[in-house]
């Protein structure tokens, strides 16, 4: 057995009595509503399905995630160690924009999509971006190359189903 995997073992009797947690989402902690500046730490672009709903019965699309990590700059909650949080993330089905029939996900789609060229658009200081993974690309090397400091602003949103929503939006660089 690997070391890690030794060490992992000590934790066989707490995972048998810790409850597993699923919730709240996509993030553990997501700041309060406000403006933020934030170090832009990195991108997640991974494998996802998104759902449609045709007449009650949901429909499954393979698709794409890209999720955007931040860290605080000044965190008064942990002024020693800024918090960092995961904003909320884009998905997008691999067929495009014509994969959703229902209006409704069209409709999520196209504030999805309105949103990401937003961040994709002040990350590069572009009004137009002629090609997303290009775009992505070149934001992915700056920030492992150079600090990327954004100001975001933080919302939040119950859905009538008592569930919450946060999502972020990046208003500018610093």
């Amino acid at each position: 057995m690997s070391v890690n995997a030794t060490a992992l073992s000590s934790f066989n009797s707490a995972m048998n009595t810790t409850p597993a947690v699923n919730e709240p989402g996509f993030n553990t902690w997501f700041p309060d509503p406000g403006s933020y500046d934030c170090s832009l730490e990195g991108i997640y672009i991974g494998e996802c399905t998104t759902k449609e709903w045709i007449d009650g019965t949901a429909s499954e699309h393979p698709g794409t995630m890209v999720k955007f990590t931040y860290r605080l700059i000044d965190d008064p909650g942990q002024p020693d160690n800024p918090r960092s949080f995961d904003g909320a993330p884009f998905i997008f089905p691999n067929g495009g924009p014509d994969t959703f029939t229902t209006e409704q996900a069209q409709n999520r789609l196209q504030k999805n999509t309105a949103r990401f060229k937003g961040h994709l658009t002040m990350l590069l200081s572009m009004q137009d971006i002629p090609d997303v993974g290009a775009a992505i690309t070149t934001i992915q090397e700056k920030v492992q190359t150079e600090p990327v400091m954004v100001k975001l602003d933080c919302t939040s949103y119950t859905s009538p189903q008592g569930k919450v929503y946060n999502t972020e939006y990046i208003k500018g660089l610093l």
